[in-house]
């Protein structure tokens, strides 16, 4: 049949019609267990009668069958009743009490499994909120290392913060947990583990992460706001990366290899006689480590290559000359000058130093990084090779 008969197209039309309806039935029959467990779960924890319990077991008894195993383990350690053989409740004939706390946690484990089914993959915030989730699932001690960070304090890169103080922000995000056992020294970890993924990441984002708490609560401490809030941003990020890899067998060349980018971005510092140029890649590289400054720190890294090609000289093409004398393989020679004129070209042709009408904007983060960690491998070559 030819491609464009109007019949073909429709035929096309019908089936791509016909899978999406598949679909959405698939996800129907997936979610309405969790759902109606979900439902279970609430009634008998408000009524807490015969009949909500006994609808309760009815369900609890194929949770297995609709829960995958890295949930299932996590659910199947709760304890729904209190009390449950008590001869004072079996005598009066009253259904055991509902664990509260238990029950809390189930629900958070359900609801945590109904956001990966129903998850949009085109949905950037869902994907990371998607990652956090796989950090939980994977990382058993998720609450406890949380929870570390809402404490802050020595050692930690979070502003200290006290009992009442963390019980204001819970309540703050909807969560009350003054009648939870908060006595406890481990009340902070216990709230987080009756929190689903989502409201876990919005009170990471705008809670833990709150700007106010590390300005007012950073004055008791004595810090400087920029330097603590970027360290927590990287403390939480390496608590991303150990929970998504715990579990992983750790290869021995694993523990002596170096990652190339984040020796480049954490470990390079640079002590030349020129300190402008010092000054200027720490800075992008402090721009690349914050959400959203990618542009400024290659602005930051084409301005430190143009103040090395003046580096000897403020004439450039001396100045250059005497760099390219400092390396030693002529072989090598050629690519750095090649890669010189190459980057200048695209400094001189990009919207990058230059923002006037005709240069090439860059939006695509995957060509930005590139940029970046290309101009840093250069300059990361250079700069240590500079003598006066």
């Amino acid at each position: 049949m030819d491609k464009d008969d109007p019949f073909n197209i429709l035929g096309k039309a019908f089936i791509e019609s016909i899978m999406e309806q598949k679909k959405e039935s698939d996800l129907i029959v997936k979610t309405l267990p969790i759902s109606s467990l979900i439902e279970a779960l609430l009634s008998y924890r408000n009524e807490k009668n015969y009949s909500s319990q006994y609808s309760l077991d009815l369900k609890l008894e194929r949770v297995d069958k609709i829960v995958p195993l890295n949930y299932y383990t996590k659910f199947k350690t709760l304890s729904f009743y209190q009390d449950a053989k008590s001869n004072s409740l079996i005598r009066n004939n009253l259904p055991p009490k509902p664990n509260l706390d238990d029950i809390d946690i189930g629900l958070a484990i359900l609801e945590d499994y109904l956001f990966e089914l129903k998850i949009d993959t085109s949905n950037s915030e869902q994907l990371k909120v998607y990652k956090l989730l796989k950090c939980r699932l994977n990382n058993p001690h998720f609450e406890e290392d949380l929870a570390l960070f809402f404490r802050g304090g020595e050692g930690i890169p979070f502003p200290r913060r006290s009992d009442i103080y963390i019980r204001k922000l819970f309540k703050q995000f909807g969560h009350d947990v003054e009648s939870n056992n908060s006595n406890s020294g481990f009340w902070v970890e216990e709230a987080l583990k009756k929190l689903n993924i989502q409201e876990i990441a919005d009170l990471v984002t705008k809670g833990l992460f709150s700007k106010r708490d590390f300005r007012v609560l950073g004055k008791l401490d004595d810090f400087n706001l920029d330097d603590v809030f970027e360290a927590a941003e990287l403390e939480f990020k390496r608590f991303i990366d150990e929970s998504i890899n715990a579990g992983k067998d750790v290869e021995l060349g694993d523990l002596v290899a170096l990652n190339f980018n984040t020796e480049l971005i954490f470990e390079s510092d640079y002590n030349s006689s020129d300190k402008d140029l010092n000054d200027l890649v720490k800075e992008a590289k402090r721009r690349y480590r914050k959400h959203g400054e990618m542009q400024v720190a290659i602005e930051k890294l084409w301005d430190a290559f143009e103040r090395l090609k003046t580096f000897y000289d403020p004439d450039k093409k001396s100045s250059i000359k005497k760099i390219f004398n400092n390396i030693s393989s002529p072989e090598l020679l050629d690519v750095i000058e090649n890669e010189f004129t190459q980057l200048t070209k695209i400094g001189n042709n990009f919207r990058i130093r230059h923002h006037e009408n005709g240069k090439i904007l860059i939006d695509n983060e995957l060509e930005l990084k590139y940029l970046f960690f290309r101009m840093l491998s250069l300059l990361d070559f250079c700069i240590p090779k500079l003598k006066k």
